[in-house]
C-alpha cells in the first residue's frame, strides 16, 4: 500500500510540518497586491487594471511562465451523439496539423430543449470523459439550465518532465530560461483555446463559462482563469501549493516540494525552483494569484483533512485576497475566524470545506450548482 505524501514526515529529503506552532511568520516579506513595484498605493479600479498587469508578468516570470505571442490555428469538429433528455456532443479539438500532433476531446453535455444559450462548466479531469460526470450530477446541473463539459488533461500535453516533447510547447520554441512556461502553464493554453471553440457554439452561453479542476488542476483552473478574462467564474478544488495555500505559511507541501527535481518542477517555470529556498524574498504569493481573478467570482474548494494542501492556507489567502474584491465592489471573507467543515461562504470571492481530503466529493457538485446559480 502506498503511503500517501501526508503521513509521511519527509517529502524529496525536504522536511513536512503539520504543526500550527511551526509555520512562521507568513507576513514576513508578504507583498501587498494594492501596492506597486514602486510603492504607490492602489487607490481605484483604474490603477488596479495597471498593477494587475504586473502582477500577471510577475506571476509568468517566477512560478507558471509566459504564453507564446505566436498565434497558431486550432481547428475543431463536433460530433453530436444521441440520448434522451439532453443535448450529448464531442468536440474534437486539434492543435496542429501533424497527424500525431496534440488534440483532446471534449465531452459536452446540455439540457436538450434549451430556449436559449445557456451556461456551462469546464471540468479538467483525470478521469476517461464518460467517468468524469456521475449521472445525477449531469442531471442536476441540466435541469437548472446550466451545462457540463470536460476533457482529460493530459491529451493537452502528458504529466510529466518530457511531456513538452510531444504536447502542447512541442508546437512553440523551446528554450528552458527563466519565464519559459511550464506544464501548467501549457494546460492553461490549450484550455483557453477549447474555450475559442466553445465560444463560437450556438448553444452555449460565451459570457457564462466557469472553469473547474482539481489538485494540479485546481492550479491550472486558476491560471487559466487569471489569463483568460472570458472565464466568467473559477472553481479550483483543493489546489494547494502552487494554487491557493499561502506559500509563506509553511505547512503541507511547500515551493521547495512540489518544485523539486524529483517531483514536479516541470510543471512550473525554471525560475521557480529557487523561490523555495527563499520564501521571504518571493515576489508574489497565492493571495496575488487569487486577486487576478477580481472582480469574477472565485469559489475556494478544499477538504478539513487535507493537510498536505492546507486548507487554512487556502483561506488565508482569500483574506489577503479579500481587500482587491472589496476595492473593485465585491464581497469576500472577512472574518479571521477559520470556517468550519460544510459550511460553504458564498461570497464573490468564496471558500467551501467539505469533511474529508484531497478530492471532488458528491456534496461539491451541490456547492458548485448553488454557487453557479448565484452568480450567473
Amino acid at each position: 500500500v502506498a503511503i500517501s505524501a501526508q503521513d509521511r514526515d519527509t517529502i524529496a529529503g525536504i522536511p513536512v510540518n503539520y504543526k500550527e506552532d511551526k509555520v512562521g511568520n507568513y507576513r514576513e516579506g508578504l507583498p501587498d497586491p494594492l501596492r506597486f513595484n514602486d510603492g504607490r498605493k492602489v487607490l481605484n479600479a483604474a490603477d488596479w487594471t495597471q498593477r494587475r498587469a504586473e502582477i500577471l508578468k510577475i506571476f509568468e516570470q517566477n512560478q507558471f511562465g509566459a504564453w507564446p505571442k505566436e498565434n497558431i490555428p486550432v481547428r475543431y469538429s463536433i460530433r453530436e451523439q444521441s440520448a434522451e433528455g439532453l443535448k450529448v456532443k464531442t468536440m474534437h479539438v486539434s492543435f496542429s496539423e501533424r497527424e500525431d500532433g496534440p488534440a483532446t476531446d471534449v465531452l459536452i453535455y446540455l439540457p436538450k430543449d434549451a430556449s436559449a444559450p445557456c451556461p456551462l462548466l469546464l471540468n479538467l479531469s483525470f478521469m476517461p470523459n464518460d467517468k468524469a460526470f456521475a449521472p445525477d450530477v449531469i442531471q442536476k446541473f441540466l435541469s437548472k439550465g446550466i451545462g457540463l463539459a470536460t476533457l482529460h488533461y493530459s491529451e493537452l500535453e502528458a504529466d510529466k518532465a518530457d511531456g513538452w516533447m510531444s504536447g502542447i510547447r512541442s508546437l512553440f520554441p523551446y528554450t528552458a530560461t527563466d519565464g519559459e512556461w511550464g506544464a501548467i502553464s501549457a494546460w492553461a493554453w490549450g484550455v483557453s483555446r477549447i474555450i475559442d471553440c466553445l465560444s463560437l457554439q450556438s448553444d452555449i452561453d460565451a459570457s457564462k463559462i466557469a472553469l473547474t479542476g482539481c489538485s494540479r488542476l485546481g492550479k491550472t483552473t486558476l491560471w487559466t482563469a487569471a489569463k483568460d478574462p472570458r472565464i466568467a467564474i473559477a472553481i479550483p478544488s483543493c489546489s494547494g501549493e502552487g494554487g491557493a495555500a499561502m506559500s509563506r505559511r509553511l505547512f503541507g507541501e511547500t515551493v521547495a516540494h512540489i518544485a523539486s527535481p524529483e517531483r514536479y518542477h516541470y510543471q512550473f517555470t525554471p525560475t521557480y525552483q529557487k523561490w523555495g529556498q527563499d520564501l521571504k524574498n518571493m515576489p508574489m504569493d497565492a493571495h496575488m494569484l487569487l486577486s487576478l481573478i477580481a472582480p469574477r467570482p472565485l469559489l475556494l474548494q478544499t477538504g478539513s483533512t487535507d493537510n498536505w494542501s492546507d486548507p487554512k492556507g487556502e483561506y488565508i489567502s482569500a483574506l489577503e485576497a479579500a481587500p482587491v474584491y472589496r476595492l473593485l465592489g465585491k464581497d469576500a471573507p472577512s472574518d479571521p475566524e477559520f470556517p468550519k467543515s460544510e459550511e460553504p461562504l458564498f461570497t464573490t470571492l468564496g471558500y467551501v470545506m467539505h469533511e474529508g481530503g484531497h478530492a471532488v466529493l458528491p456534496q461539491d457538485w451541490d456547492y458548485y450548482l448553488e454557487f453557479l446559480l448565484k452568480y450567473f
